[in-house]
């Protein structure tokens, strides 16, 4: 069964604008590989890795749907901003078909979240 999406911020049509965004002169576009650009944060390694696996994971729904459930507003906003702080982390999540289902559920669970999102891949853009 096919899904449409009309929002014009769905993450399909994210997806599809983060892949044609146009860079002024001077800057590359290309993505350096995982590990290479430092994050800003405290966050170890081993905290993002097991993130990422469980949105990425098939075996992982269970465990999802227990985080989401036991995870407050600001708990969630912090993973949202985990897992799109790091370009290269964010695009190999929402390219894979766990990690992409997830990713929408956990951007919509607040209209904070999605709008916190939207800003910032506004402010990123410009």
């Amino acid at each position: 069964m096919a899904m449409t999406h009309n929002s014009p911020f769905s993450m399909s049509t994210m997806s599809v604008a983060l892949q044609h965004i146009r860079f002024s002169k001077g800057i590359s576009g290309s993505m350096p590989p995982p590990g290479f650009a430092p994050r800003a944060s405290a966050v170890s390694d081993t905290s993002l890795n097991a993130l990422f696996d469980l949105m990425t994971s098939g075996e992982g729904v269970a465990k999802f749907k227990q985080m989401i459930s036991k995870s407050d507003r600001n708990e969630l906003r912090i993973k949202v901003s985990l897992l799109t702080s790091d370009s290269d982390y964010f695009m190999k999540v929402v390219r894979n078909k766990y990690g992409s289902r997830r990713m929408q559920k956990l951007i919509g669970i607040s209209d904070d979240v999605d709008t916190f999102h939207v800003l910032e891949f506004v402010k990123g853009n410009k």
